[in-house]
């Protein structure tokens, strides 16, 4: 259920109340306003409350709707578990290694500064 409260975007699907063998992860991001609530129940997501950003709505319902082991990543839009493509590439193109190597010098930069 996706609402519109005052100017702040609310969304909440599943299960709200946590039973005692439930485990609740929550974060709220005083910058930006953003809380964030999600209810474990036997280790796979069972209820999911949203306030100020809800962009991964439709990727939290179908996480309810899966078995699938929750992760506390998903706190931070981090829903995947995967490492990057390029990070398991042993070869690298001639640009990727250009735009690595502009990003560590730069990185060495601001550190010596």
């Amino acid at each position: 259920m996706r609402l519109k409260v005052t100017g702040v975007e609310l969304f909440s699907a599943g299960r709200v109340t946590a039973q005692p063998e439930d485990t609740v992860w929550d974060a709220w991001d005083p910058l930006t306003r953003h809380y964030r609530r999600l209810l474990i129940h036997r280790g796979a997501l069972a209820g999911v409350l949203l306030m100020g950003d809800c962009r991964n709505a439709a990727t939290f319902t179908d996480l309810l709707a899966t078995a699938a082991p929750a992760h506390v990543d998903w706190l931070f839009d981090r829903f995947t578990t995967t490492q990057p493509q390029v990070a398991g590439q042993n070869a690298m193109t001639k640009p990727t290694l250009v735009v690595v190597g502009t990003v560590w010098s730069a990185t060495i930069f601001l550190k010596t500064a």
